[in-house]
């Protein structure tokens, strides 16, 4: 890219930004909401930062609405198919190779 266009590094440049903040900008939004004040949801303007951030929406997730038992639940399945699946092929295997 040294020897390249300038313009078109510019615009690559330019692209990858825009794709970035694409990207990015949703993300932020949804960890930042995520430890904002209910009353911070629908201001206007827009709060992007909160003043008193909280974690009160994570520890109703996981104690009220027993997200946490879920959680457990899932990996004690997981543990449990995990046991249970086949050992891998191995790829030299005759039967991958009939014709």
């Amino acid at each position: 890219m040294a020897a390249g266009n300038p313009r078109a590094a510019a615009t690559r440049m330019v692209t990858i930004g825009v794709f970035l903040l694409f990207i990015l900008v949703p993300l932020y939004w949804v960890v930042v909401t995520s430890i904002k004040p209910t009353s911070d949801y629908l201001t206007t303007p827009p709060v992007w930062l909160p003043a008193k951030p909280t974690l009160v929406h994570y520890t109703a997730a996981l104690f009220s609405y027993r997200g946490l038992q879920g959680l457990i639940n899932s990996l004690v399945i997981r543990d449990a198919r995990r046991d249970q699946a086949a050992p891998p092929r191995d790829l030299n295997d005759h039967d991958l190779c009939h014709a």
